[in-house]
């Protein structure tokens, strides 16, 4: 597994730590999704 470091301004940061309290989910479980979201769309554009 690869690890990554990132930067983000304080009200991103703020905005990612609400999401996860709500939906009850880690940040790291939600950028992965997100990942998984661009997958799905390459996939898309590919097949275009």
């Amino acid at each position: 597994m690869k690890r990554l470091e990132i930067r983000i301004s304080d009200e991103e940061a703020l905005i990612l730590g609400q999401y996860c309290k709500q939906s009850e989910k880690t940040k790291t479980d939600v950028i992965r999704s997100y990942i998984r979201q661009l997958k799905r769309k390459i996939k898309k554009v590919s097949n275009s």
